[in-house]
């Protein structure tokens, strides 16, 4: 029976052992080669020493870190919060035991690009990766993101296992896609010069990912039959 991390309860710290595995399981799914070497790295160093994987429950004060680890709870989060994450990681293992992350988009103006007119929205800048994780707004928010074609990425590189809750949709403005396309969105920006992903894509993102999910659970099983293995011969 596989098992979520048991949570630690401090403010922030560094990832325990089984932590760090999750973190990679994640990593390798998303082929996130130079992350997976900080956090194999960060493996070894002395708890004094500043790490690059945090496991933080509040984002007032991650220091310098660039991947987040986030335990099972809901948590405020401002777009300033993320400027050097480069990945926030669930450490929950399905979607009841995902962190629920409320966004607190900045109050801005939506320019509609067809008829130039303006209209009220919440705005979320972050070029973070999400795995694992709810995203929520209880007002209209925009997650804007910026990925092209040169970039070899989909909307599933930057949104893995994410649940949607509220009113709240993603946008490429490299490309004028929003990944779900709401009615609210598309009226604000222009359906004329901004679209929803069609159906190619939508099909191609979840292959994708379910390429990337069969990558985390070939890892999964061997790591635990190593942790299994370990305990037996008592080096655990």
């Amino acid at each position: 029976m596989e098992t979520t991390p048991t949570p630690i309860h401090a403010p922030n710290r560094h990832a325990t052992p089984q932590e760090h595995e999750h973190a990679l399981m994640v990593l390798r799914s998303l082929g996130s080669g130079l992350a997976i070497g900080l956090v194999q790295l960060s493996a070894c160093l002395e708890p004094e020493e500043d790490s690059p994987i945090l496991v933080t429950t509040d984002f007032d004060d991650i220091g310098d870190a660039t991947i987040l680890l986030v335990p099972p709870g809901e948590y405020p989060l401002a777009p300033d919060t993320l400027e050097q994450v480069t990945h926030l990681i669930g450490l929950g293992e399905n979607p009841d035991s995902y962190p629920v992350l409320i966004l607190e988009g900045e109050e801005s103006e939506a320019i509609n690009l067809d008829t130039e007119d303006s209209s009220p929205m919440r705005m979320f800048q972050s070029d973070t990766c999400f795995a694992n994780v709810a995203l929520q707004a209880s007002e209209q928010t925009v997650l804007e993101t910026c990925f092209g074609i040169m970039d070899d990425k989909q909307f599933s590189d930057m949104f893995f296992n994410v649940e949607w809750h509220g009113e709240i949709d993603a946008l490429n403005t490299a490309m004028f896609t929003f990944l779900h396309g709401r009615d609210w969105a598309l009226e604000a920006y222009g359906r004329e010069s901004y679209r929803a992903r069609n159906r190619i894509e939508r099909g191609l993102d979840f292959v994708h990912q379910g390429m990337m999910n069969a990558i985390d659970n070939t890892f999964r099983p061997l790591v635990r039959l190593g942790e299994k293995l370990d305990n037996i011969r008592g080096l655990k």
